[in-house]
């Protein structure tokens, strides 16, 4: 993905005051802003007007930057630098792509001349703000009565399912890096029997029961009979398909599909992925 538009239309004075806006609709932003950064995502465009954003009732964005509070609040300290970079350079409407002469419309309001629009032919995604009729994606924009869907994202983890259904993001890449930093880990998944026995045809099952096991607490996993969450035995049959270290731990097993199975073992509440079973013959010796 080659660059990222800033949504002006996802500000209309949605915020009480300052301190709302810099407290509650700053860090959303600003996280999915490092999310595009963290996957390389060159441009970040927005219209040249930007600034004159509505945020809060009385205040733009550039009311926001320049007001004594900027100084005081916490947020503001930690996030100016952030939105003062967000209303510079470059801007998309120094050579605009959309048709001026087509109509552009998302929830039948007229968004032609918009980033809305500009985003819909330039193919890249809208980076949107919280509490706006923008919480959405994808955001459907009909340019002279043809339906276009147009990527959209308002807070952190959007951008990877968004370049994952684009083919722009390998499905390895998208599990360790939407479930990073919670309760699955995917750093010791065996290469035979990992995400190379993942496919087209059950990656979203996967990917469905991992976010289930994120979701849920430690209480909800054990008692979870879609889950069916177990520790798994070492017999004869069983002990050669993990080392002596890691049967140790404790291995431990949670369902996929009827079918399929996910191993590993659970260290300071953090469940360590060993490898995955697709027949059956793990499940049917322990």
């Amino acid at each position: 993905m080659d660059g990222i538009i800033i949504n002006e239309l996802s500000l209309s004075g949605q915020f009480h005051d300052s301190q709302d806006f810099w407290k509650n609709g700053m860090p959303p932003f600003y996280k999915a802003l490092q999310d595009a950064r963290s996957f390389g995502v060159g441009y970040l465009f927005k219209q040249g007007s930007f600034y004159g954003a509505q945020a809060t009732p009385d205040k733009t964005l550039h009311d926001l930057l320049t007001a004594p509070e900027a100084r005081i609040i916490d947020e503001a300290k930690r996030y100016k630098s952030t939105l003062a970079r967000a209303i510079c350079n470059p801007f998309w409407d120094d050579a605009p792509q959309q048709d001026l002469n087509a109509h552009y419309l998302a929830d039948e309001a007229d968004v032609s001349g918009s980033s809305v629009a500009e985003a819909t032919v330039r193919a890249v995604c809208l980076l949107s703000f919280i509490r706006s009729l923008y919480e959405k994606h994808p955001v459907v924009v009909t340019k002279d009565g043809v339906a276009i869907p147009v990527g959209n994202i308002w807070k952190e983890q959007q951008l990877y399912a968004i370049l994952f259904e684009r083919g722009e993001l390998p499905l390895e890449k998208y599990i360790t890096t939407r479930f990073s930093g919670g309760k699955l880990d995917f750093s010791l998944v065996d290469d035979t029997h990992g995400f190379s026995l993942i496919d087209n045809e059950n990656q979203n099952e996967f990917i469905d029961s991992f976010r289930k096991f994120e979701e849920l607490d430690w209480n909800a996993i054990a008692t979870d009979k879609g889950l069916d969450y177990k520790t798994y035995s070492k017999n004869k049959k069983s002990k050669r398909y993990f080392s002596d270290e890691q049967w140790k731990k404790g291995i431990k097993k949670f369902r996929i599909t009827q079918r399929n199975r996910c191993f590993g073992y659970v260290d300071n509440d953090v469940f360590y992925v060993l490898r995955f079973d697709l027949d059956h013959e793990l499940s049917d010796v322990g």
